[in-house]
């Protein structure tokens, strides 16, 4: 990630992404891809693997703040091509909680993981439009 984020949700906590690698340098199922943050980092398993369509994973285990509270997240990046030749990436995030205020838990997890993937997708945009001169692609964070 290339910029500091502005979203005061960081200020509070939220961890600020770095970088998501395969640490074994390969994809497909049953393959590592670990995401790291300046305050930790989280591992995950590839569950799905399809190229340029489908790509699933969830989390194992993690060392940030939230660790105690959340029982997993499962995570879904599918791509599409509509008829106007532009292509569209979806991102479903899945999340269960588990502890004490379950509901409180889960409302700062969403308002979290929001501000992460509208940062990150603000970073994508920036590096298509660096390598390509032209503006990236528009991306919204549901």
């Amino acid at each position: 990630m290339d910029r500091a984020p502005r979203c005061p949700v960081f200020a509070v906590g939220t961890p600020r992404p770095v970088a998501c690698a395969l640490p074994d340098g390969e994809g497909g199922v049953g393959a590592q891809r670990e995401c790291r943050a300046v305050e930790g980092v989280v591992h995950q398993r590839i569950t799905r693997w399809e190229p340029a369509e489908v790509l699933e994973f969830r989390m194992e285990e993690t060392d940030l703040a939230f660790a105690g509270r959340v029982a997993g997240i499962d995570e879904r990046f599918q791509l599409a091509c509509p008829a106007d030749g532009r292509t569209r990436l979806t991102r479903t995030t899945t999340v269960a909680v588990h502890g004490a205020f379950p509901t409180l838990t889960a409302l700062a997890m969403s308002v979290g993981l929001k501000a992460v993937h509208r940062y990150v997708f603000a970073s994508w945009r920036r590096q298509c439009r660096n390598m390509t001169g032209r503006p990236g692609p528009r991306v919204q964070a549901a």
